[in-house]
């Protein structure tokens, strides 16, 4: 989740990143201006970057048509290119077998972000309301008991996002 701030500090323990939390220490922070709020978001350079990319997790980008109909691929997070997919997710998975410390913040929000890619993937059939409220609920957790509750469920369908 990104955070917001009224104030505009200069780089120093006060300059926190709105993706990390972290102060903003060693150089000016990439900063957005919301202008109806009056509100800043401001990042690392690294924590932009990550911000950016993520999104495009949960993009289907239709593949090859079988009878007409467009497939769309749905990707093992094993196989992604981008630089803290892989890292958060081995550290969710690690963490459950007791071998890593609790995974940060950030990797929390990538693994709820992989998560809802999964989830919302337009191959799934499932009588009844259990999918829509898989897909409606990933959107809302924040914790690793909530993240590992989630992936739970999705077992029960038979649905395996990791």
């Amino acid at each position: 989740m990104l955070t917001w701030f009224e104030t505009s500090p200069d780089v120093g323990p006060d300059c926190l990143c709105s993706w990390c939390g972290q102060p903003i220490e060693d150089v000016l922070p990439i900063r957005w201006y919301d202008n109806q709020s009056g509100r800043e978001a401001r990042f690392h350079n690294d924590c932009h970057w990550d911000y950016m990319t993520i999104p495009h997790i949960t993009t289907y980008i239709p593949g090859p048509r079988m009878g007409g109909v467009p497939l769309y691929p749905v990707f093992h997070w094993q196989d992604l290119k981008f630089d803290r997919v892989r890292p958060a997710i081995k550290s969710f998975i690690d963490y459950g077998a007791g071998q890593e410390p609790e995974p940060s913040k950030v990797d929390l929000e990538i693994v709820r972000r992989w998560f809802e890619y999964i989830i919302t993937a337009p191959c799934w059939y499932c009588p009844g309301d259990e999918l829509m409220e898989l897909q409606q609920s990933v959107k809302t957790l924040q914790n690793i008991t909530q993240l590992r509750e989630w992936l739970d469920q999705a077992l029960e369908l038979g649905i395996d996002p990791l």
